[in-house]
């Protein structure tokens, strides 16, 4: 079903993420803890494919924020570690395709299919599949590859 054509996108899978206080706050937990499991399994597939994996990275403009570059809890999840000839935008906005080359990333190598993991299901992971599909990607959302606080 999935060929040369399609791209696996990950989205934010940063440390950051299991700062459940500041997402969830003083009683912060989180959906779906399998998550991380499932992009894992999709990744391995994906690289012994021989197939496109693209990233988005966040950088937030908030100053409490633990997804911040400049925070190790801005780093990469331990096993998600990014591989040389990989699609990388960093952006500081919900959208993975706002202010970043993202778009143009994946037409330049011929990707028109996009099937998206991911945190936050309701931020991020929505807003970034939301506009893959108006922008003409054919775009499929792992719903058990997402997780949100």
């Amino acid at each position: 079903m999935f060929g040369p054509d399609t791209a696996l996108l990950l989205i934010d899978v940063q440390v950051g993420v299991d700062v459940l206080d500041h997402w969830g706050g003083p009683t912060g937990r989180r959906n779906n803890p399998g998550a991380e499991q499932v992009m894992l399994d999709l990744l391995a597939a994906w690289r012994t494919a021989g197939r496109q994996v693209a990233w988005t990275r966040h950088d937030s403009r908030e100053e409490a924020s633990p997804l911040k570059f400049s925070l190790p809890t801005g780093d990469q999840k331990p096993g998600f570690e990014i591989r040389e000839g990989e699609i990388v935008v960093d952006k500081d906005v919900n959208s993975g395709f706002i202010g970043t080359s993202l778009e143009v990333d994946l037409r330049r190598r011929g990707i028109n299919r996009l099937v998206i993991v991911g945190f936050f299901t309701n931020f991020c992971v929505e807003t970034t599949t939301r506009m893959a599909g108006n922008l003409g990607f054919d775009t499929y959302l792992v719903h058990d590859g997402c997780a949100t606080t």
